[in-house]
């Protein structure tokens, strides 16, 4: 995967469960933050991509790749839903990576965060797709 200036990426490994789900809920959560801050933590360059009047605001996309994610719990989608709505506060796109047609993306389907979530099969297409700057929940309300 090569780095691009306005994503953020953020992978998680095991299960997410009633046990990992609060540090892992943090770790989104100040992932979203920091993309949605104005003074992000290191620069970017002038190319990077955002709605219209964010140049320079630092990141606008939260990538979470969950390809090496074994198990999914209820509180784990928990955090995801916590995410969106995060993530649309703080003005940031955000993704999802999980292997096509696997446990996992069946599950996000099944909760139908897949229609509110954009999904990807790999790390490298969350990657370098183009930013549109919609918010999940923009999104899911269109």
């Amino acid at each position: 995967m090569t780095p691009r200036a306005g994503v953020v990426v953020v992978r998680a490994v095991g299960e997410i469960d009633l046990l990992t789900a609060i540090a892992w809920r943090r770790t989104l959560r100040a992932s979203a933050s920091i993309a949605g801050s104005p003074n992000p933590p290191v620069p970017l360059t002038a190319s990077s991509s955002g709605p219209p009047g964010t140049a320079g605001r630092g990141p606008r996309r939260v990538v979470c790749d969950l390809s090496a994610v074994t198990f999914l719990g209820a509180t784990g989608l928990g955090v995801l839903v916590d995410l969106t709505a995060h993530a649309a506060t703080c003005g940031v796109e955000l993704c999802l990576v999980t292997e096509d047609r696997g446990p996992v993306w069946r599950l996000l389907c099944l909760s139908g965060l897949d229609r509110c979530i954009v999904i990807h099969p790999h790390l490298d297409q969350a990657v370098s797709s183009p930013i549109s700057g919609e918010s999940a929940l923009s999104r899911a309300a269109s």
